[in-house]
């Protein structure tokens, strides 16, 4: 664990020494912050089409609109949140509980293309493949 700038630093802490540390606290959390910042940005976009689309269908049905706020407290828009996060965190919990089940094993291969044992000696036989395979082609693109 990083420790806290108070705990380095029992004395007032130098503006140029915070600003290191606040950079280095921002770098090593950069990944949150990124998707933090993504889910609110893609949010506050869903939030907006979802009340423009409600504020339509109200006036299609001549009732009265609501403003952005109202909006935001409505059941609609978080049965709408809910249920669209319910199919992403469905999937992402298919995938986390398959991978932990099953597994995808091929044959050890080094860095050169030639397969290894377990204990790390070549096998034997010929494994290069013919120039102009769809293998080869595939292989010598895919990395």
């Amino acid at each position: 664990a990083t420790p806290s700038a108070r705990a380095l630093f029992p004395e007032p802490i130098p503006y140029g020494l915070s600003l290191v540390f606040v950079g280095r606290l921002l770098y090593q959390n950069s990944l949150s912050l990124v998707l933090v910042l993504l889910f609110l940005i893609f949010f506050w976009l869903h939030a907006l089409g979802s009340h423009r689309d409600y504020n339509l269908e109200q006036q299609l049905k001549r009732q009265p609109t609501v403003s952005f706020p109202e909006h935001l407290g409505s059941s609609r828009l978080w049965f709408e949140s809910f249920q669209n996060w319910q199919s992403e965190f469905l999937a992402i919990a298919t995938t986390v509980v398959l991978s932990i089940f099953l597994r995808q094993k091929g044959p050890p291969v080094q860095a050169s293309g030639r397969p290894r044992r377990a204990d790390g000696r070549l096998n034997e036989g010929n494994y290069e493949l013919r120039i102009g395979s769809p293998t080869r082609f595939v292989i010598r693109n895919s990395f």
